[in-house]
């Protein structure tokens, strides 16, 4: 094994079988899954879940003003902070962007619902990584004008959340 590298932690099966504990996952289109390969992740989420291993999926959206499925480079291609106007339309009702966000959420959707049909609870993170800038919805505009509008909080560097859920 490389130095640094990290071992997955396997969860112990009858017959000394080995399976993931976490099995994860993406359906977005970065270079590993393309658009085409989206039923082959819900077949691979279940035989996991099948076999015992919790399962994970997240997604890496291309910006719906440009192509779905137009990769990964793509993403990452915006000028560094996304458009307050691409922003506002995304979230504007009737808008072409948010026609076409809510298109591509809603076939993600539909993936995700065969999870669910099959009884897979599924760890979901479709925007993580908000923190960052190197993602689309999160650069520092968009995730300031998708967080005021959709009512998300983000703690500040001044605010820590406690385990009960409280802030101070």
């Amino acid at each position: 094994m490389a130095q640094g590298s990290v071992q997955p932690r396997l969860l112990r099966q009858p017959a000394r079988r080995q399976v993931p504990a976490l099995y994860s996952s993406d359906f977005g289109d970065v270079g590993t899954t393309n658009l085409g390969d989206r039923q082959r992740v819900v077949d691979n989420a279940k035989a996991y879940a099948q076999k015992g291993s919790i399962i994970q999926l997240h997604n890496h959206m291309i910006q719906p003003d440009q192509p779905d499925g137009a990769g990964f480079d793509v993403m990452h291609a915006f000028n560094g902070d996304y458009s307050r106007s691409n922003i506002d339309k995304m979230l504007t009702s009737g808008d072409s962007l948010n026609t076409e966000l809510l298109r591509r959420i809603d076939g993600i959707a539909g993936y995700l619902g065969q999870l669910k049909d099959a009884g897979i609870a599924v760890l979901w993170r479709p925007y993580h990584e908000m923190n960052g800038g190197w993602f689309w919805w999160a650069s520092s505009r968009a995730s300031r004008i998708s967080g005021s509008r959709c009512g998300i909080a983000s703690p500040t560097p001044t605010t820590s959340i406690t385990s009960s859920g409280s802030s101070r």
